[in-house]
């Protein structure tokens, strides 16, 4: 038997209408309406176009803004994406998408150009010279007596720490 509601306590009459409601909106051709509604083209431009106002507002920006800059949402962003881009099948989908970029004949011409431009600006030619002088007075020792002839890369960084741009300039004013 169902208990009576005091429709002059308001508390009682709040947990009666969310109770109806709830019950209501959980009824399958109640849900179905709804869904149909809600794939409606104009009904969803409406909800696109109020959704994009409402973050276009300043103060929805700071807060935004606000609650990204916290550490533990930092901090959990970082996880997330370090497990998500460690799963196999993403890791398969960036590969090919980056081998499909890169043989692109535009982005193979882009990369060509500004290797060569990179390679012809002044300080980066003194660098070079002044690292070949090093290598050759035995200054710079590479692990193994291999030569890197694609440029100081990330390997040699790791195996020769202490060679840097500052000190092949001041090798090179040494001399």
């Amino acid at each position: 038997m169902k208990s009576k509601i005091n429709w002059k306590d308001k508390e009682q009459v709040k947990a009666h209408q969310k109770a109806y409601k709830k019950a209501y909106y959980q009824r399958p051709e109640v849900k179905a309406y709804w869904k149909a509604y809600n794939q409606r083209p104009e009904v969803k431009a409406y909800h696109k176009a109020h959704q994009k106002a409402y973050y276009q507002r300043p103060e929805v920006k700071a807060h935004q803004k606000a609650y990204y800059q916290r550490p533990e949402v930092k901090a959990h962003q970082k996880a997330y994406k370090k497990a998500y881009y460690q799963r196999p099948e993403v890791k398969a989908y960036h590969k090919a998408h980056q081998k499909a970029y890169y043989q692109r004949p535009e982005v193979k011409a882009h990369q060509k150009a500004y290797k060569k431009a990179y390679y012809q600006r002044p300080e980066v030619k003194a660098y070079w010279k002044a690292y070949n002088k090093a290598r050759k007075k035995g200054m710079v020792k590479i692990p193994g007596g291999q030569c890197y002839a694609d440029g100081f890369s990330k390997i040699i960084q790791k195996q020769v720490p202490e060679l840097t741009f500052k000190v092949m300039k001041k090798m090179l004013k040494e001399k």
